[in-house]
């Protein structure tokens, strides 16, 4: 396994990927979901954007990976992009090096083991992180992709939270945070059919990040 995981790190760190594919580049939204999988909110998200045949990025946690492996798998089969979220949420900036690798390492083997894939991108717990974290993970083979738009999805108390959060702020190429494994993500899934509806009528199309 572990030389499976260097041999395509190696391969990401030489040939990275590009920052999105899809072929509606101009009017193009990420929809990326951070904290799951969540045996309760992320089979409903997963449902809503089947129904609209949108595809996602999920920052997964490997803890959460271990626990729901099927949840894991059903993301890939549906065609979804999977990223490393960290194994259980932990600030990056107070790890150790050697720890933060191993927390990398363990999570992209949680990822593996579940769908059969190594992530791509990484993501860190609460966004925080700073130029020695970034410069390790980047020679660990993970670009690092953050967001543009923050839904404050994680401290909703109503769809109409989420949704005011996001007035005026979509523009083409953002990448919006959502999450679903928090307890607001109950809300997100609720109004994501709203969302992908507007959007749609707006002319977006929806990336993955690869």
């Amino acid at each position: 396994m572990r030389s499976v995981l260097s041999a395509l790190c190696l391969c990401f760190l030489v040939c990275p990927p590009a920052f999105a594919d899809t072929k509606h580049a101009s009017k193009t939204l990420y929809l990326t979901f951070d904290d799951g999988p969540s045996e309760r909110y992320t089979p409903k998200i997963l449902d809503e954007l089947r129904a609209a045949h949108v595809h996602a990025t999920f920052f997964v946690l490997g803890y959460r990976c271990d626990e729901f492996p099927q949840i894991v798998r059903r993301m890939h089969r549906e065609g979804h992009e999977l990223g490393n979220h960290g194994y259980l949420h932990e600030d990056v900036v107070s790890l150790s090096r050697s720890c933060l690798q191993r927390d990398v390492l363990r999570t992209d083997h949680s990822i593996y083991r579940a769908s059969g894939v190594i992530p791509t991108f990484y993501r860190p717990p609460g966004g925080h992180i700073d130029n020695q974290e970034r410069k390790l993970i980047l020679q660990m083979g993970h670009p690092i992709r953050m967001w543009t738009v923050d839904s404050f999805d994680w401290k909703a108390r109503s769809t109409q939270d989420i949704d005011q959060a996001l007035a005026d702020k979509i523009r083409p190429q953002a990448v919006i945070l959502f999450h679903d494994g928090v307890s607001g993500s109950r809300y997100t899934a609720e109004i994501l059919p709203k969302l992908l509806s507007r959007w749609k009528s707006a002319g977006y199309a929806f990336g993955t990040l690869k």
